[in-house]
């Protein structure tokens, strides 16, 4: 019973830490340029 909770809690750890450490970019078109230039615009307008 010992053997199977330690078993099923490294499978758990071996599948999952991978995933949360990974780094996930999506761009668009253009790269990130083109929203951060949004961004940009739209930070300048709310803060007049």
């Amino acid at each position: 019973m010992l053997k199977t909770i330690i078993t099923g809690a490294a499978i758990l750890v071996a599948t999952t830490a991978p995933t949360l450490a990974a780094d996930i970019h999506v761009y668009g078109p253009g790269g990130p340029l083109p929203a951060m230039k949004e961004a940009a615009a739209a930070f300048e307008k709310s803060s007049d």
